[in-house]
């Protein structure tokens, strides 16, 4: 059975990101957080009862994700009660209240997932591994009318899954999907390392080989790949394209550095080789961007833009 999984968004004030439009609340460090465990969560209850080969061919035939992301004011009982099976409500803490009323009538199919410890609240605080939520869900699944669990009957919840491969994890966006969806299917990287920006070659070497990589570990050193490829590239409200405008006019005389302005044009905006760039020195001294008083915001905004769409893909990747 599918588990739908309600995302709350919290309310805003109407303010929204510059470059691509982001509600101003979701770009923040704790509901990006809450975007980046959901992916590790299991699609359904048959899931927390499948070893990790099982997982794998699962998820190659059949994936079926639920997803809602909701806005504060618009979740409401209807919708949960609408759905069949279990249901995860994910909130910021400022959101509990309202996760618990929506949810309170269907205590019994329902949990409810933030970042502090409360009576009727999950804590994911910590951190989530792929089968963080299985021992709640059993209770839930043990919840359930006799005839939608016998299937379920006499089961095992599953072991934890912990196979290392022999691959190495890099903090770079061009990879972070792929690396993403061997992680969701349980999978932990040897080694971890800064990416070292060279030239646009590298980062293409780095999708090629992050790509394969998911082909080897998903589909066997064969290489068969029979599911799709996803190619994107975060883009920007279409009338930011053109640098002659008086936006960018008045933006860059702002900043009196040329280097400066060279930087967030090219390798932050127009973004020819993936924000990839490199920062002067002088005589040693390293040349800090973050502080000027307009490029370190600018610079901040459209890092957390970045972020979120990147977030969105691996989301996309792992189901």
């Amino acid at each position: 059975m599918i588990i739908h999984y309600f995302l709350i968004v919290p309310p805003n004030d109407g303010m929204t990101t510059p470059f691509q439009g982001f509600n101003i609340e979701v770009i923040e460090g704790d509901f990006l957080y809450l975007l980046e465990v959901i992916g590790g969560m299991p699609l359904s209850t048959y899931e927390i009862y499948m070893n990790q080969e099982q997982l794998l061919q699962k998820r190659k035939v059949a994936p079926e994700r639920s997803l809602y992301i909701v806005g504060y004011d618009y979740i409401n009982r209807k919708m949960i009660d609408s759905c069949d099976g279990i249901v995860v409500i994910i909130c910021l803490p400022g959101q509990i209240d309202k996760a618990l009323e929506v949810s309170k009538e269907a205590s019994e199919k329902c949990i409810v997932l933030s970042l502090e410890s409360r009576k009727g609240v999950v804590n994911i605080s910590g951190g989530m591994s792929v089968n963080f939520l299985d021992e709640y869900l059993k209770v839930l699944v043990n919840n359930m009318e006799a005839s939608v669990k016998s299937s379920l009957l006499g089961r095992e919840v599953r072991a934890p899954y912990n196979k290392i491969i022999p691959e190495t994890h890099f903090n770079h966006a061009v990879a972070s999907p792929n690396q993403y969806c061997l992680q969701t299917l349980g999978f932990e990287f040897e080694n971890r390392e800064r990416f070292e920006y060279d030239d646009l070659s590298s980062y293409i070497s780095l999708i090629k080989d992050s790509s394969e990589m998911v082909s080897k570990y998903v589909w066997g050193e064969d290489g068969r790949n029979d599911s799709e490829m996803i190619i994107y590239s975060p883009a920007m409200y279409s009338h930011l394209y053109d640098f002659n405008q008086s936006f960018w006019n008045e933006l860059f005389r702002k900043i009196n550095n040329k280097w400066l302005r060279d930087l967030l044009k090219n390798g932050v905006f127009k973004n020819r080789e993936y924000s990839g760039f490199k920062i002067p020195t002088d005589q040693g001294e390293v040349h800090n961007p973050y502080e000027d008083d307009v490029a370190g915001p600018l610079l901040l905004i459209r890092q957390k833009e970045l972020y979120i769409t990147t977030l969105a893909i691996s989301l996309l990747s792992s189901t």
